[in-house]
């Protein structure tokens, strides 16, 4: 989501662009606004635009129920669906819809205009919808910082704050966040530590840290150390075993503010647990996964 001119489509062409072989569905509103470059396009129709890197376009024209359905019945579904909402949308009651059979919500990006949001928060005609926006964000997206100097992002990032508080945010231009950001980490590419170095990040790089153990999980132990997060992670992703009556093992997503743990579907390929976090500079630190490692050295 996010206001007219914030950079959603800019943003939505990056994630097509470097996909890395991904299979992506985007719905968009509307098909004329999405600049996709002509080598990635295969064949387009009046409803759905099939794209060389393995992606789908589909047009939101017929409701956002109908095309998550046209998605999901394709012969080789989408890993994962982004949607861009139109600019006057608010993406807290596009997100309350886009459930079902198959489907779970991760999260909530909003982009923000670091030039214009704050004319927008008090337009008489879209003020009220840019800070609903803000509001309903997971994880705020702020664009444009190459267009103000180093003073101005940091009253901006501040000014953001008292519309969306608590709420983690990155900053970029020309929409160019690393994937890992948008999408999650993939957990069986990481290391240990790392950088995610992206060229185009107002941010030169984000910290990565990863977890790993053949023990199943304390679920007790596992929310309280989601609920504790220190301020900046900006996404953990992964899936983990769990101890006690639950079901065996969980999917584990964290989008900004937004935390979730969900059934895993599948029978998992490995015992124990894989988690990888990824967070602004400085966010995580040595000892990010500390409470979890020890637990499970106590249950031992």
């Amino acid at each position: 989501g996010g206001a007219l001119g914030a950079g959603k489509t800019t943003l939505v062409n990056h994630v097509l662009r470097t996909s890395r072989g991904l299979r992506l569905g985007v719905l968009v509103n509307d098909f004329g606004d999405l600049d996709i470059d002509a080598e990635l396009i295969e064949s387009a129709g009046t409803q759905t635009m099939s794209l060389r890197n393995g992606c789908i376009c589909c047009s939101l024209g017929g409701g956002l129920t109908e095309a998550l359905q046209v998605l999901r019945e394709l012969p080789t579904p989408p890993e994962q669906i982004l949607v861009e909402a139109s600019g006057v949308s608010l993406p807290r009651r596009i997100a309350g819809a886009a459930g079902g059979p198959g489907l779970r919500l991760d999260g909530t990006l909003v982009v923000v205009d670091a030039v214009a949001v704050r004319n927008q928060v008090v337009d008489r005609y879209v003020g009220e919808t840019v800070r609903e926006q803000l509001k309903s964000a997971d994880l705020l997206v702020i664009n444009k910082v190459d267009e103000v100097d180093s003073v101005k992002q940091a009253a901006i990032r501040k000014f953001i704050a008292e519309y969306a508080p608590g709420v983690p945010a990155v900053e970029t231009t020309h929409g160019a966040v690393p994937l890992e950001v948008i999408l999650g980490p993939r957990p069986r590419a990481a290391s240990p530590a790392a950088r995610v170095d992206h060229t185009g990040l107002a941010h030169t790089d984000l910290d990565t840290q990863s977890f790993e153990c053949v023990e199943p999980l304390d679920p007790n132990v596992l929310n309280d150390w989601l609920n504790a997060l220190p301020p900046g992670v900006l996404r953990i992703k992964g899936v983990a075993e769990l101890t006690g009556d639950l079901p065996a093992a969980c999917v584990v997503q964290v989008v900004g503010k937004r935390v979730r743990l969900t059934p895993y579907d599948a029978t998992p390929t490995r015992s124990g647990a894989r988690l990888v976090a990824i967070g602004a500079p400085g966010s995580l630190g040595d000892g990010f996964f500390a409470d979890l490692r020890s637990a499970r050295k106590i249950r031992r």
